[in-house]
């Protein structure tokens, strides 16, 4: 009796992972990406974020906006913005702050598929506002999604997180 139900439960077992097997091998094979291509990929990115937010120190508006696609929208302060709105926000942001800094730029998480990225990521900034007169020192959690156009990855997506 004991062995019937010992074969009962190994074929129970062995059907279930007949079963589960092909499911994790397909979804493997979605999921594989050259990782040497997403390596490369995830550098550009990179580049293209320090590049935007070291435009943004520098209160450099068209340099900034350079690494942005048109199509860009953008969250901040409960707020969403188009590709203009945004431009506006940062050209005002510039005009009311100074002595402005960034550092300590971690990448939390990264997702690279194809010409499509999502990067969280968090940074430590520093800025004295004209009109309130007060230090602002923040640590910020910001999730940009990236595309590729025309063959070099544009930030489409800024949601501020915190």
């Amino acid at each position: 009796m004991k062995k019937i139900i010992l074969i009962l439960i190994f074929i129970l077992i062995a059907q279930s992972g007949y079963k589960i097997i092909p499911v994790l091998a397909e979804e493997a094979a979605l999921t594989t990406v050259n990782p040497g291509e997403q390596g490369k990929d995830l550098i550009e990115i990179k580049g293209v974020l320090e590049v935007f937010l070291q435009c943004s120190v520098r209160g450099d508006v068209e340099c900034a906006m350079s690494r942005v696609s048109e199509n860009l929208s953008a969250t901040a302060q409960g707020k969403t913005l188009d590709y203009n709105g945004f431009k506006l926000r940062l050209e005002n942001m510039f005009q009311n702050t100074v002595d402005r800094s960034l550092d300590s730029l971690n990448v939390i998480e990264s997702n690279v598929s194809d010409d499509k990225a999502t990067i969280l990521v968090e940074y430590h900034t520093k800025a004295f506002n004209l009109k309130s007169s007060k230090d602002y020192d923040v640590t910020r959690r910001v999730q940009y999604s990236l595309i590729k156009e025309g063959g070099s990855w544009k930030i489409v997506t800024i949601l501020t997180i915190s």
